[in-house]
Protein backbone atom coordinates (compact mmCIF):
# COMPACT_ATOMS: atom_id res chain seq x y z
CA UNK A 1 0.00 0.00 0.00
CA UNK A 2 1.57 3.67 -0.96
CA UNK A 3 0.12 6.79 -0.57
CA UNK A 4 -0.02 9.32 -3.95
CA UNK A 5 0.53 12.70 -3.21
CA UNK A 6 -0.05 15.93 -5.30
CA UNK A 7 -0.33 19.87 -4.77
CA UNK A 8 -1.61 21.57 -1.41
CA UNK A 9 -1.83 18.25 0.63
CA UNK A 10 -3.96 16.50 -1.99
CA UNK A 11 -3.29 12.82 -1.75
CA UNK A 12 -4.95 9.73 -1.63
CA UNK A 13 -4.34 5.54 -0.87
CA UNK A 14 -3.13 3.41 -3.71
CA UNK A 15 -1.72 -0.36 -4.07
CA UNK A 16 1.85 -0.99 -5.66
CA UNK A 17 1.63 -3.64 -7.75
CA UNK A 18 5.34 -5.41 -8.36
CA UNK A 19 6.79 -8.46 -9.53
CA UNK A 20 8.66 -11.42 -7.21
CA UNK A 21 11.96 -10.47 -7.32
CA UNK A 22 12.38 -14.50 -8.56
CA UNK A 23 10.55 -13.93 -12.16
CA UNK A 24 11.65 -9.75 -11.84
CA UNK A 25 14.65 -10.01 -14.77
CA UNK A 26 12.43 -12.72 -16.68
CA UNK A 27 11.61 -10.98 -20.14
CA UNK A 28 8.50 -13.20 -20.10
CA UNK A 29 6.92 -11.87 -17.02
CA UNK A 30 8.08 -8.08 -17.39
CA UNK A 31 6.39 -8.65 -20.91
CA UNK A 32 3.20 -9.62 -19.50
CA UNK A 33 3.06 -7.43 -16.81
CA UNK A 34 4.03 -4.48 -18.86
CA UNK A 35 1.49 -5.50 -21.29
CA UNK A 36 -1.18 -5.90 -18.42
CA UNK A 37 -0.54 -2.02 -17.77
CA UNK A 38 -0.78 -1.42 -21.06
CA UNK A 39 -4.09 -3.05 -21.41
CA UNK A 40 -5.33 -1.33 -18.21
CA UNK A 41 -4.46 1.79 -19.19
CA UNK A 42 -7.16 2.40 -21.78
CA UNK A 43 -9.71 0.77 -19.70
CA UNK A 44 -12.00 3.57 -17.60
CA UNK A 45 -15.46 1.90 -16.18
CA UNK A 46 -16.90 1.63 -12.67
CA UNK A 47 -16.67 -1.94 -12.45
CA UNK A 48 -12.84 -2.09 -13.86
CA UNK A 49 -10.17 -1.47 -11.48
CA UNK A 50 -8.37 2.52 -12.40
CA UNK A 51 -4.51 1.96 -13.69
CA UNK A 52 -2.76 5.12 -12.23
CA UNK A 53 0.57 5.24 -13.32
CA UNK A 54 3.52 2.36 -14.42
CA UNK A 55 6.80 3.58 -13.13
CA UNK A 56 10.16 2.02 -12.73
CA UNK A 57 12.55 2.03 -10.35
CA UNK A 58 16.36 1.18 -10.58
CA UNK A 59 14.72 -1.74 -13.19
CA UNK A 60 11.99 -3.00 -11.02
CA UNK A 61 8.30 -2.21 -12.46
CA UNK A 62 5.20 -1.12 -10.40
CA UNK A 63 1.89 -0.56 -11.58
CA UNK A 64 -0.06 1.87 -9.11
CA UNK A 65 -3.44 1.03 -8.91
CA UNK A 66 -6.98 2.01 -7.12
CA UNK A 67 -7.01 1.09 -3.69
CA UNK A 68 -10.14 -1.32 -3.24
CA UNK A 69 -11.39 -1.15 0.52
CA UNK A 70 -12.67 -4.52 1.23
CA UNK A 71 -11.76 -8.25 -0.14
CA UNK A 72 -11.50 -10.33 -3.45
CA UNK A 73 -14.31 -12.48 -3.99
CA UNK A 74 -11.70 -15.34 -3.30
CA UNK A 75 -11.61 -14.59 0.65
CA UNK A 76 -15.08 -13.75 0.63
CA UNK A 77 -15.88 -17.26 -0.29
CA UNK A 78 -13.28 -18.86 2.02
CA UNK A 79 -14.89 -17.19 5.05
CA UNK A 80 -18.44 -17.92 4.13
CA UNK A 81 -17.00 -21.62 3.61
CA UNK A 82 -15.84 -20.95 7.81
CA UNK A 83 -18.66 -19.72 8.31
CA UNK A 84 -21.05 -22.20 6.30
CA UNK A 85 -22.99 -19.83 4.32
CA UNK A 86 -24.32 -19.30 1.18
CA UNK A 87 -24.56 -15.90 -1.22
CA UNK A 88 -28.17 -15.56 -1.88
CA UNK A 89 -28.95 -16.80 -6.08
CA UNK A 90 -30.14 -13.33 -6.74
CA UNK A 91 -27.10 -11.77 -4.93
CA UNK A 92 -24.68 -14.03 -6.87
CA UNK A 93 -26.69 -13.17 -10.12
CA UNK A 94 -26.50 -9.68 -9.16
CA UNK A 95 -22.63 -9.99 -8.59
CA UNK A 96 -21.65 -11.50 -11.98
CA UNK A 97 -24.07 -8.84 -14.04
CA UNK A 98 -21.52 -6.23 -12.41
CA UNK A 99 -18.88 -8.75 -13.93
CA UNK A 100 -20.33 -8.84 -17.09
CA UNK A 101 -20.72 -4.94 -17.02
CA UNK A 102 -17.42 -4.29 -17.31
CA UNK A 103 -16.53 -7.30 -19.70
CA UNK A 104 -18.81 -5.74 -22.10
CA UNK A 105 -17.05 -2.56 -21.77
CA UNK A 106 -13.68 -4.08 -22.31
CA UNK A 107 -14.57 -6.45 -25.27
CA UNK A 108 -16.27 -3.80 -26.96
CA UNK A 109 -13.70 -1.12 -26.80
CA UNK A 110 -12.68 0.96 -29.50
CA UNK A 111 -8.95 2.55 -30.33
CA UNK A 112 -9.16 6.77 -30.98
CA UNK A 113 -9.71 5.59 -35.12
CA UNK A 114 -13.03 3.37 -33.79
CA UNK A 115 -11.24 0.58 -35.03
CA UNK A 116 -12.31 -2.51 -31.78
CA UNK A 117 -9.21 -3.34 -30.03
CA UNK A 118 -10.69 -7.38 -29.25
CA UNK A 119 -9.62 -7.40 -25.37
CA UNK A 120 -10.18 -10.63 -23.78
CA UNK A 121 -9.65 -10.59 -19.71
CA UNK A 122 -8.77 -14.30 -20.04
CA UNK A 123 -8.78 -15.16 -16.31
CA UNK A 124 -12.02 -14.30 -14.52
CA UNK A 125 -11.52 -15.47 -11.29
CA UNK A 126 -12.21 -15.13 -7.68
CA UNK A 127 -8.96 -13.86 -6.89
CA UNK A 128 -9.81 -10.64 -9.72
CA UNK A 129 -12.77 -9.86 -9.06
CA UNK A 130 -12.71 -7.14 -6.06
CA UNK A 131 -15.32 -6.05 -3.72
CA UNK A 132 -15.58 -2.93 -2.08
CA UNK A 133 -17.27 -2.65 1.86
CA UNK A 134 -19.29 0.26 -0.17
CA UNK A 135 -21.27 -2.56 -2.49
CA UNK A 136 -18.34 -1.95 -5.20
CA UNK A 137 -17.69 -4.77 -7.72
CA UNK A 138 -14.28 -4.61 -9.81
CA UNK A 139 -12.23 -6.72 -11.97
CA UNK A 140 -8.48 -6.63 -12.29
CA UNK A 141 -5.38 -8.18 -13.76
CA UNK A 142 -6.61 -7.62 -17.45
CA UNK A 143 -4.53 -9.72 -20.53
CA UNK A 144 -2.59 -12.01 -18.07
CA UNK A 145 -3.24 -15.74 -19.08
CA UNK A 146 -3.72 -18.50 -16.44
CA UNK A 147 -1.57 -19.70 -14.63
CA UNK A 148 -0.62 -23.38 -16.41
CA UNK A 149 1.37 -26.00 -14.32
CA UNK A 150 1.43 -29.72 -15.33
CA UNK A 151 -1.53 -31.35 -15.91
CA UNK A 152 -3.64 -29.00 -13.28
CA UNK A 153 -6.32 -27.19 -14.96
CA UNK A 154 -8.89 -24.58 -13.28
CA UNK A 155 -12.48 -24.67 -13.96
CA UNK A 156 -12.47 -21.30 -14.84
CA UNK A 157 -10.39 -22.11 -18.15
CA UNK A 158 -12.73 -22.36 -21.71
CA UNK A 159 -11.72 -25.38 -23.64
CA UNK A 160 -10.23 -23.75 -26.07
CA UNK A 161 -8.12 -21.35 -24.46
CA UNK A 162 -6.29 -24.40 -22.11
CA UNK A 163 -6.23 -26.25 -26.04
CA UNK A 164 -4.13 -23.30 -26.91
CA UNK A 165 -6.77 -22.66 -29.59
CA UNK A 166 -7.91 -18.73 -30.92
CA UNK A 167 -9.78 -17.12 -28.43
CA UNK A 168 -11.94 -14.88 -28.25
CA UNK A 169 -14.75 -12.79 -25.81
CA UNK A 170 -16.57 -16.32 -25.22
CA UNK A 171 -13.62 -17.22 -23.35
CA UNK A 172 -14.34 -14.72 -20.78
CA UNK A 173 -18.52 -15.94 -20.96
CA UNK A 174 -17.15 -19.02 -19.72
CA UNK A 175 -15.32 -18.05 -17.04
CA UNK A 176 -18.67 -15.85 -15.47
CA UNK A 177 -20.60 -19.01 -16.04
CA UNK A 178 -18.03 -21.16 -13.97
CA UNK A 179 -17.84 -18.23 -11.71
CA UNK A 180 -21.69 -17.96 -11.08
CA UNK A 181 -21.99 -21.91 -10.39
CA UNK A 182 -19.39 -21.66 -7.71
CA UNK A 183 -21.52 -18.72 -6.00
CA UNK A 184 -24.41 -20.68 -6.03
CA UNK A 185 -22.81 -24.09 -5.09
CA UNK A 186 -20.05 -22.38 -1.98
CA UNK A 187 -17.20 -24.86 -3.35
CA UNK A 188 -16.87 -27.31 -6.52
CA UNK A 189 -17.31 -30.87 -5.69
CA UNK A 190 -13.94 -32.91 -6.07
CA UNK A 191 -15.19 -34.69 -8.78
CA UNK A 192 -16.04 -32.01 -10.86
CA UNK A 193 -13.46 -31.70 -13.64
CA UNK A 194 -14.92 -30.01 -16.53
CA UNK A 195 -17.77 -27.67 -17.47
CA UNK A 196 -20.83 -30.14 -18.23
CA UNK A 197 -20.14 -32.02 -14.94
CA UNK A 198 -20.71 -28.49 -12.87
CA UNK A 199 -23.67 -27.48 -14.68
CA UNK A 200 -25.29 -31.28 -13.35
CA UNK A 201 -24.14 -30.26 -9.98
CA UNK A 202 -25.85 -27.14 -10.47
CA UNK A 203 -29.02 -28.98 -11.58
CA UNK A 204 -29.02 -31.38 -9.09
CA UNK A 205 -28.60 -28.28 -6.39
CA UNK A 206 -32.48 -27.60 -4.66
CA UNK A 207 -31.48 -24.30 -3.46
CA UNK A 208 -30.38 -23.68 -6.96
CA UNK A 209 -33.45 -21.96 -9.40
CA UNK A 210 -33.86 -23.29 -12.36
CA UNK A 211 -33.76 -20.20 -14.65
CA UNK A 212 -30.06 -19.76 -13.42
CA UNK A 213 -28.91 -23.24 -13.39
CA UNK A 214 -29.85 -22.84 -16.80
CA UNK A 215 -28.07 -19.41 -17.37
CA UNK A 216 -25.06 -21.32 -16.68
CA UNK A 217 -26.03 -24.50 -18.96
CA UNK A 218 -25.53 -21.59 -22.18
CA UNK A 219 -22.54 -20.24 -20.68
CA UNK A 220 -20.01 -23.57 -19.79
CA UNK A 221 -21.21 -24.81 -23.08
CA UNK A 222 -17.98 -27.17 -24.25
CA UNK A 223 -18.89 -25.59 -28.01
CA UNK A 224 -18.30 -21.88 -28.51
CA UNK A 225 -21.13 -21.78 -30.59
CA UNK A 226 -23.82 -22.62 -27.90
CA UNK A 227 -22.65 -20.45 -25.27
CA UNK A 228 -24.14 -16.53 -24.98
CA UNK A 229 -22.67 -14.87 -27.92
CA UNK A 230 -21.13 -11.77 -25.84
CA UNK A 231 -21.41 -10.82 -22.46
CA UNK A 232 -24.28 -8.03 -22.72
CA UNK A 233 -26.47 -11.05 -23.97
CA UNK A 234 -25.52 -13.15 -20.58
CA UNK A 235 -25.91 -10.34 -18.37
CA UNK A 236 -29.47 -9.18 -19.90
CA UNK A 237 -30.31 -12.66 -19.16
CA UNK A 238 -29.16 -12.21 -15.48
CA UNK A 239 -30.76 -8.96 -15.48
CA UNK A 240 -34.28 -10.62 -16.53
CA UNK A 241 -33.71 -12.89 -13.73
CA UNK A 242 -33.42 -10.31 -10.86
CA UNK A 243 -35.94 -8.38 -12.20
CA UNK A 244 -38.17 -10.68 -12.11
CA UNK A 245 -37.09 -11.45 -8.41
CA UNK A 246 -37.21 -7.56 -7.16
CA UNK A 247 -34.31 -7.59 -5.95
CA UNK A 248 -32.67 -3.81 -4.92
CA UNK A 249 -29.70 -2.17 -5.81
CA UNK A 250 -26.35 -4.43 -5.33
CA UNK A 251 -24.22 -1.77 -3.55
CA UNK A 252 -27.23 -1.49 -0.32
CA UNK A 253 -27.10 -5.60 -0.43
CA UNK A 254 -23.84 -5.94 -1.46
CA UNK A 255 -22.47 -3.67 1.17
CA UNK A 256 -24.50 -4.91 4.17
CA UNK A 257 -23.53 -8.58 3.49
CA UNK A 258 -19.85 -8.20 3.96
CA UNK A 259 -20.55 -6.16 6.72
CA UNK A 260 -22.21 -8.75 8.24
CA UNK A 261 -19.25 -11.53 7.48
CA UNK A 262 -16.62 -9.44 8.22
CA UNK A 263 -18.16 -7.55 11.37
CA UNK A 264 -15.63 -4.94 12.90
CA UNK A 265 -12.90 -6.12 10.56
CA UNK A 266 -14.01 -3.72 7.88
CA UNK A 267 -12.24 -0.81 9.46
CA UNK A 268 -8.72 -2.54 8.05
CA UNK A 269 -7.64 -1.45 4.46
CA UNK A 270 -6.66 -5.13 4.12
CA UNK A 271 -6.99 -6.70 0.89
CA UNK A 272 -4.84 -10.06 -0.59
CA UNK A 273 -4.04 -11.09 -4.34
CA UNK A 274 -4.10 -15.03 -4.55
CA UNK A 275 -1.37 -15.52 -6.95
CA UNK A 276 -1.88 -19.01 -7.79
CA UNK A 277 -4.88 -19.57 -10.77
CA UNK A 278 -5.66 -23.23 -9.00
CA UNK A 279 -9.25 -23.37 -7.77
CA UNK A 280 -7.87 -26.25 -5.38
CA UNK A 281 -9.62 -26.35 -1.66
CA UNK A 282 -7.11 -29.26 -1.17
CA UNK A 283 -4.29 -27.36 -0.90
CA UNK A 284 -5.22 -25.20 1.88
CA UNK A 285 -4.81 -21.42 2.07
CA UNK A 286 -1.47 -19.61 0.64
CA UNK A 287 1.66 -18.85 2.78
CA UNK A 288 1.16 -14.96 3.60
CA UNK A 289 4.29 -13.12 2.96
CA UNK A 290 5.06 -9.60 3.21
CA UNK A 291 4.94 -7.39 -0.26
CA UNK A 292 7.51 -5.23 -1.17
CA UNK A 293 6.70 -1.83 -2.80
CA UNK A 294 9.48 0.21 -4.55
CA UNK A 295 10.80 3.44 -3.34
CA UNK A 296 9.26 6.73 -3.92
CA UNK A 297 9.05 8.09 -7.26
CA UNK A 298 7.29 10.51 -9.12
CA UNK A 299 3.81 11.58 -7.41
CA UNK A 300 4.01 8.09 -5.36
CA UNK A 301 5.33 7.56 -2.15
CA UNK A 302 5.32 4.59 0.52
CA UNK A 303 3.00 4.73 3.43
CA UNK A 304 5.60 3.09 5.54
CA UNK A 305 9.24 4.57 6.30
CA UNK A 306 11.86 3.70 3.54
CA UNK A 307 14.30 0.98 4.90
CA UNK A 308 17.67 0.80 3.71
CA UNK A 309 17.63 -1.64 1.16
CA UNK A 310 15.76 1.14 -0.75
CA UNK A 311 12.76 -0.99 -0.28
CA UNK A 312 9.16 -0.41 1.26
CA UNK A 313 7.53 -2.80 3.05
CA UNK A 314 3.71 -2.24 3.99
CA UNK A 315 2.47 -3.87 7.67
CA UNK A 316 -1.37 -3.34 5.96
CA UNK A 317 -0.76 -5.21 3.24
CA UNK A 318 0.11 -8.85 2.91
CA UNK A 319 0.13 -11.42 -0.49
CA UNK A 320 0.49 -14.61 -0.70
CA UNK A 321 3.92 -15.95 -1.86
CA UNK A 322 4.24 -17.47 -5.12
CA UNK A 323 4.00 -20.96 -5.48
CA UNK A 324 6.83 -22.56 -7.28
CA UNK A 325 5.51 -24.21 -10.75
CA UNK A 326 6.42 -27.81 -10.87
CA UNK A 327 9.90 -28.88 -12.39
CA UNK A 328 9.28 -29.05 -16.07
CA UNK A 329 5.90 -26.88 -16.14
CA UNK A 330 5.19 -24.20 -18.56
CA UNK A 331 4.81 -21.28 -16.58
CA UNK A 332 2.72 -19.02 -18.97
CA UNK A 333 1.08 -20.07 -22.23
CA UNK A 334 3.01 -16.89 -23.92
CA UNK A 335 -0.45 -15.23 -24.54
CA UNK A 336 -0.06 -11.79 -25.13
CA UNK A 337 -2.71 -8.85 -26.27
CA UNK A 338 -2.39 -8.10 -29.90
CA UNK A 339 -4.87 -6.27 -32.31
CA UNK A 340 -5.92 -7.83 -34.76
CA UNK A 341 -4.11 -6.47 -38.08
CA UNK A 342 -6.20 -6.67 -41.05
CA UNK A 343 -9.11 -5.10 -41.97
CA UNK A 344 -10.76 -8.68 -42.99
CA UNK A 345 -9.77 -10.29 -39.82
CA UNK A 346 -12.39 -7.47 -38.10
CA UNK A 347 -15.21 -8.38 -40.08
CA UNK A 348 -17.79 -10.69 -38.65
CA UNK A 349 -18.40 -13.92 -40.32
CA UNK A 350 -21.47 -13.40 -41.99
CA UNK A 351 -20.20 -10.23 -44.03
CA UNK A 352 -17.15 -12.32 -45.03
CA UNK A 353 -20.09 -14.97 -46.51
CA UNK A 354 -22.30 -12.11 -48.04
CA UNK A 355 -19.19 -10.06 -49.42
CA UNK A 356 -17.90 -13.23 -51.13
CA UNK A 357 -21.45 -13.45 -52.75
CA UNK A 358 -21.36 -10.45 -53.83
CA UNK A 359 -17.79 -10.50 -55.58
CA UNK A 360 -19.15 -13.47 -57.28
CA UNK A 361 -22.00 -11.77 -58.97
CA UNK A 362 -20.64 -8.86 -59.63
CA UNK A 363 -17.87 -10.90 -61.78
CA UNK A 364 -20.72 -12.91 -63.35
CA UNK A 365 -22.42 -9.97 -64.42
CA UNK A 366 -18.75 -8.40 -66.29
CA UNK A 367 -18.40 -11.83 -67.87
CA UNK A 368 -22.32 -11.24 -69.36
CA UNK A 369 -21.65 -8.14 -70.21
CA UNK A 370 -18.09 -8.82 -72.20
CA UNK A 371 -19.85 -11.64 -73.79
CA UNK A 372 -23.06 -9.73 -75.18
CA UNK A 373 -20.73 -7.08 -76.45
CA UNK A 374 -18.66 -9.48 -77.65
Amino acid sequence: MARQEGLAGCSKLVFLKTLEKSVATDPTFVELFLNEARIAARLSHPNIVQIYELGEVKGEYFIAMEHVHGHHLGTVLESMRVKSQLFLPVLAAQLCTQVLRALRYAHTLEDEQGRPLHLVHKNICPSNVLLGFSGAVKICNFGIPFWKAGNKRTLYVAPEQYAGGKIDARVDVYAVGVLLAKLLLGKFPRHCSSGQQLVKEVFQCTGVPFALADIVNCAVASNQDERFESAREMGLALEHYIEAAGASQITVELSNFLQQLFGNNTSSPWLSYEVGFLDNPAQGPATVSPVSAVSPVSAVSAVSPVSAGGVVASPLLAFPALEEAPEGAKKFPGEVFQMQETLWEMFPKRYKYSLGILLVLVSLVGIVAWLLQA
